[in-house]
């Protein structure tokens, strides 16, 4: 878990990551969304509208040396 992640579970405030593209060398970039306390249903909400407005691939990617 990174550190940003971690602080805000000591709080118990809900955040994830949203997969939003790649830079220039081919490296991903994420996007923090973090909602209130108990607001675990705002997050996924967002988290849903972000990735159909981006359009995210849902799907993992392969696994390494694959």
């Amino acid at each position: 878990m990174d550190l940003e992640l971690a602080a805000f579970s000591a709080v118990g405030l809900p955040a994830l990551s949203v997969p939003c593209g790649k830079t220039d060398r081919g490296l991903p970039v994420g996007l923090q969304v973090v909602g209130p306390y108990r607001g675990e249903r705002i997050v996924l909400a967002v988290a849903q509208a972000l990735e159909a407005e981006l359009l995210v691939n849902p799907r993992p990617p392969a696994p390494f040396g694959a």
